[in-house]
């Protein structure tokens, strides 16, 4: 039964995923029945996650913000600040994906980057650079991290976007001096940050796993960067745009 996941919310809310028939088996509550946040915030993001490999989607700890269609996805360890970038990227007119995971996949031999409509978690000190917070109250995340989890668009006015076409990974590292540097990265780095964020997949889902293998292939084939940055979100974030719009230039050629 090593292709079967429970996740439970109380004794009362209890879900039952079975990756092998793709189906779900559920006991709710009431309340939890007719909580729409509840299903669009909490359960849509980790069905897409459990579910992923076996429906040929491939969950990325990355964020995800585009312009004109063109994706970026911002990769990071957990805390790197890929939350608070993807904010202030917003605020220049970037469109909003994600923030934390985003969904990849392929379609008629593209590849395209989906994100949940999650609501963005910032961890309190994100306040100082972004004032509206202080409007909102801290609640305790699903990771039990103390934290905003807001709207995007609604705080910050950020256009949201389900999806775009990916055209470069940055993996992002802040620095504590003020100083920005772009290193190309080998395709290798990028499948190994993967490989390290997926989970393991039983035997009885190879098939899933061929293609979930495939799909990273594929996005390690993207142009890849690592970008070392120190400074305040907002000035980390122009000094990216500068480098997306570079590279945007070659992508419209």
């Amino acid at each position: 039964m090593h292709h079967v996941v429970v996740a439970s919310f109380g004794a009362a809310n209890v879900f039952v995923f079975d990756l092998l028939r793709c189906s779900v088996t559920a006991k709710v509550s009431q309340a939890v029945a007719a909580d729409a946040e509840f299903w669009q915030r909490e359960l849509l993001p980790i069905a897409a996650g459990v579910f992923g490999a076996a429906i040929g989607l491939l969950p990325l700890h990355s964020a995800c913000l585009s312009r004109d269609g063109d994706g970026m996805l911002i990769a990071g360890e957990s805390g790197a600040g890929k939350s608070t970038l993807a904010v202030a990227l917003a605020r220049l007119n970037f469109d909003y994906i994600s923030d934390d995971w985003t969904y990849c996949t392929v379609a008629e031999g593209a590849l395209i980057a989906h994100g949940t409509a999650a609501r963005v978690k910032l961890l309190p000190d994100a306040v100082r650079h972004f004032p509206p917070l202080g409007e909102h109250e801290l609640h305790i995340s699903m990771n039990g991290e103390l934290a905003f989890e807001v709207r995007a668009d609604e705080v910050f006015g950020a256009r949201l976007r389900k999806r775009c076409t990916p055209r470069m990974l940055i993996f992002y590292c802040r620095t504590a001096d003020p100083f920005s540097r772009f290193t190309p990265l080998d395709s290798a780095v990028a499948r190994g940050y993967m490989e390290r964020n997926v989970e393991r997949l039983p035997t009885q889902l190879a098939d899933a796993a061929a293609t979930r293998s495939a799909l990273m292939d594929t996005i390690s084939s993207l142009p890849c960067w690592k970008f070392e940055c120190g400074g305040t979100p907002v000035s980390i974030a122009q000094e990216l745009e500068t480098f997306f719009k570079q590279h945007q230039k070659e992508w419209t050629l």
